[in-house]
């Protein structure tokens, strides 16, 4: 069975690799409390992997719900699925995946590893629907994580939560399809 890999990856995509450097005790100690494996530990870690090709998410249960399952030919990779919040149903409504997802991104911030970071939430939405109400609705979606993120790590902590709409799709995936509709999960080092 495939390793799962769940949030870290998504620092990878905001800190540079030099800006944020990780013990090797670091790496194992979230992985061992977390089963979580960050890009950054990876060079560091040295194990033998499945690729992490595009990947159907229902094939990656963790403890729960699963993202239901695009089609072969649109799937979603397995990174995306590590740094985002989807909304696969439309409107902003949270399902038992959407929560789940919020409490693994919430309990690595809570990591002593991640303890001086911050998040930037992005909202976005398929292109179904006029592009002002898409930036809305993105908007609606990205503070929605924010407020129940903020209730498990330190309002402060979220920096910032704006909206792409439908103007930054997913590029391995068609502009129409539902998981369009989700929150992108950025973590740097907290600007202070």
């Amino acid at each position: 069975m495939r390793k799962t890999l769940i949030i870290v990856s998504l620092c990878a995509a905001f800190f540079p690799k030099s800006a944020m450097s990780l013990t090797v005790d670091e790496c194992i100690e979230v992985e061992q409390k977390y089963g979580i494996i960050s890009d950054l530990c990876e060079q560091l870690l040295v194990k033998e992997q499945e690729p992490t090709e595009a990947v159907e998410p229902a094939a990656q249960s963790v403890n729960g719900p699963v993202l239901p399952t695009p089609s072969r030919n649109n799937s979603v990779t397995q990174k995306q699925i590590e740094n985002h919040v989807f909304f696969p149903n439309g409107g902003t409504a949270f399902d038992d995946t959407a929560l789940k997802q919020v409490e693994r991104v919430a309990a690595v911030l809570n990591t002593s590893v991640f303890q001086n970071t911050c998040v930037q939430l992005i909202g976005h939405s398929d292109d179904s629907g006029l592009e002002k109400t898409n930036l809305e609705i993105g908007l609606k979606r990205a503070q929605g994580v924010a407020r129940r993120l903020g209730v498990i790590v330190s309002p402060k902590r979220i920096e910032s939560v704006l909206s792409m709409g439908e103007t930054k799709p997913l590029s391995n995936i068609a502009p129409s399809n539902r998981f369009q509709r989700r929150v992108e999960i950025r973590v740097r080092r907290c600007q202070t």
